[in-house]
């Protein structure tokens, strides 16, 4: 049986002492956030097509959605389409398809149909034909539930073909002698089709995670000021639900209207963010950027709200609320494991806006680029084109840097300062009347107690994933650099 948030590690409950309920709980977990749970509460992992909801098991997601004590985001709507996220690109994707293939402003795939031959369209007729009949008896012959078969095919679906049509534009513009002359397509928001919907997955799935996560933390034995944190809780969901001037709309979702309105007006003049000069990309691009901004403030503001924790702690009513490190906990990590892999999570993210900022510079960024702002850096066509594929860059760099530091390193340096605590109060312990007041702790009759702790794990991750984590960060930065088109 779980912990209730009023009850303290070792304390004596009606169903006798409680020592070791918490020590393996997994927080950072999807499912119901149900205070009286039993040891199977939440799941750890997740195939990625399961992040969203899209099709089946609407009932599971909304009750997880729904019954938790902290919200990320209280808006119905904005959970609600980031419960159906991959039906909502989808949607998008095939109106950004209809529009350019009805419109002269720009060209659609049907532009390419000029470069194949008969037999060609004949062959790729065929292979969906056979295919359609291959997952048609599949179905059919119940060798697959349908749930479990057409959400996988609907992600992964996209996934490929968004992947497909951004490997083309890739290669398009690497063979092309002058990328500036190649023809505005609809393909080539392939590439923004594939960030988003990935990005706004991992969005969904981390928001549930964390709020399980932040909802059962004082459950957990690196927090032991249960009533404390509770106060914190209701501080923190009060501030996430913040309304502007009493009205219905969220402070995020205002911050974000008038963070993403800014460079709205910036692509309508610089025409628009894939240099195609299309207002239905600029809408499509405009409402995606405005659902993850809030996702970004709300996390920064939970980021923010945390940090006493880390530091000389939150002061509440009932006394300071501090994470405690646990040198030897079950997780490995000193308690902190959950932690990590939230920091990790969102890391992933912000890699994967760095991905698609570089990807921006190589095949948009190359077609803006005329020979003209070649010429002339300082003229104002080239500032702003600067600004609009490498500025994104910049701020890419400084948030990644930024977050490794405010999260695993800070967690590092607590880790570290509490393991050293825990040292010197057991060498303090140690001494005697006889030692005198000069001996000094770190001599060899104290060797026991840093063998004891000097081993203890002092990162939230482990070792090598801290490696991968701080080398994948880099990579967009270098891909931007081997990839700078001048």
């Amino acid at each position: 049986m779980h912990l209730s948030d009023d009850t303290a590690p070792g304390s004596e409950t009606d169903d006798g002492p409680r020592y070791e309920s918490d020590q393996g709980l997994e927080i950072f977990v999807r499912g119901e956030c149900d205070p009286d749970a039993t040891a199977e509460f939440g799941i750890h992992t997740l195939p990625f097509h399961e992040y969203c909801s899209g099709l089946g098991r609407g009932e599971w997601y909304a009750s997880e959605a729904e019954k938790t004590e902290v919200k990320l985001h209280p808006g119905a709507w904005v959970r609600t389409l980031g419960r159906r996220w991959p039906l909502l690109i989808l949607v998008l994707a095939i109106g950004t398809v209809v529009f350019a293939e009805t419109s002269s402003a720009i060209n659609g795939l049907s532009a390419f149909a000029g470069n194949h031959t008969s037999g060609q369209f004949v062959f790729g007729l065929l292979l969906v034909v056979l295919w359609s009949g291959v997952v048609f008896l599949i179905d059919y012959g119940h060798v697959v539930e349908r749930n479990e078969l057409w959400k996988p095919l609907l992600v992964y679906g996209l996934v490929g073909l968004f992947g497909i049509g951004t490997a083309i534009t890739v290669i398009r513009v690497f063979l092309a002698s002058d990328p500036t002359a190649l023809e505005d397509n609809v393909l080539f928001a392939s590439g923004l089709f594939l960030a988003m919907l990935v990005a706004g997955m991992v969005v969904y799935d981390t928001l549930i995670r964390t709020e399980n996560m932040l909802a059962n933390l004082g459950r957990t034995a690196i927090l032991e000021n249960k009533a404390g944190y509770q106060e914190f809780k209701r501080g923190l969901s009060e501030k996430l639900d913040q309304r502007l001037f009493g009205s219905p709309m969220h402070v995020s979702t205002a911050f974000s209207v008038l963070f993403i309105a800014q460079f709205a007006v910036f692509w309508w003049v610089a025409d628009g963010p894939h240099g195609m000069g299309s207002p239905t990309l600029l809408v499509v691009n405009v409402i995606l950027d405005i659902l993850l901004m809030i996702g970004v403030y709300q996390f920064v503001l939970v980021l923010s709200e945390f940090r006493p924790l880390l530091g000389r702690g939150y002061r509440s009513d009932n006394g300071v609320v501090r994470l405690q490190y646990r040198p030897f906990h079950s997780d490995g990590r000193g308690g902190f494991r959950d932690l990590g892999r939230a920091a990790m999570r969102i890391n992933g993210l912000i890699i994967i806006a760095g991905l698609f900022y570089g990807y921006r510079i190589f095949v948009q960024g190359s077609r803006s680029l005329t020979p003209s702002i070649a010429a002339d850096p300082l003229s104002t066509p080239a500032l702003v084109w600067g600004f609009n594929y490498l500025f994104p860059m910049l701020v890419y760099g400084v948030v990644a840097a930024g977050w490794l530091y405010f999260t695993f390193w800070q967690l590092h340096v607590k880790m570290v300062q509490q393991r050293e605590e825990m040292i010197l109060e057991r060498q303090r312990a140690r001494r005697t009347d006889a030692d005198g007041p000069d001996k000094p702790l770190g001599d060899y009759g104290d060797a026991e107690f840093w063998r004891d702790l000097g081993d203890a794990p002092v990162w939230p991750v482990d070792n090598r994933q801290l490696t991968t984590l701080v080398t994948a960060n880099a990579i967009p930065l270098f891909l931007t650099l081997s990839s700078f088109p001048v």
